[in-house]
């Protein structure tokens, strides 16, 4: 125990000394000039000499931003660019509801079935129903119903692959049915 006091007293004493010496080695901090800000044009340097002369009031130069023909910087791009391709333009003529979704949201309910011409009743992701048929447009990639079979409703669309490239693309709604889980 006595050891151990011993040597703790000689590791502070000495931690103590180099702590004082080095103290003094160091010189006293000198207060430096502080540097001028750079000033940018003429109207700017005139105006701070006024300051420091004390004749008049520095007047502060006003930045407006004009965001006329550009995008809203803090919206989304993707849906920027959903909206400008729900909303493409058949200027005059409506645009039904199942113009607005992509084709994939669609929830087939049921389908009526006659020799003459089907319908196919589908929810939509705004919680209303409404009904296909064949030949009617749907979807945002300006798709149309091209057959209602008894258990499926094929709706087929031409969309841009990452080339430009335009393609068919069908999509295949199924009817569920309570039995398969």
């Amino acid at each position: 125990m006595k050891l151990r006091t011993a040597t703790l007293a000689v590791v502070l004493g000495a931690s103590l000394l180099s702590m004082d010496s080095y103290a003094q080695e160091r010189e006293p901090v000198r207060p430096e000039a502080q540097p001028q800000p750079a000033v940018q044009n003429a109207a700017a340097q005139s105006a701070v000499q006024n300051a420091a002369a004390g004749e008049g009031k520095v007047e502060k130069e006003v930045y407006i931003y004009n965001p006329s023909g550009r995008r809203d910087p803090l919206l989304s791009i993707i849906t920027a660019s959903r909206e400008v391709e729900t909303r493409r333009g058949r200027p005059g003529e409506f645009t039904p509801p199942t113009e607005d979704y992509d084709v994939s949201q669609f929830n087939l309910i049921a389908i009526i079935w006659a020799k003459a011409e089907s319908h196919a009743l589908v929810g939509l992701p705004d919680g209303k129903y409404y009904t296909l048929k064949k030949g009617l447009r749907a979807g945002i990639n300006e798709g149309k119903v091209i057959q209602i079979l008894p258990d499926s409703v094929i709706i087929r669309e031409f969309v841009k692959d990452y080339k430009g490239k335009t393609t068919a693309k069908d999509t295949t709604l199924k009817l569920r049915k309570e039995e398969e889980k």
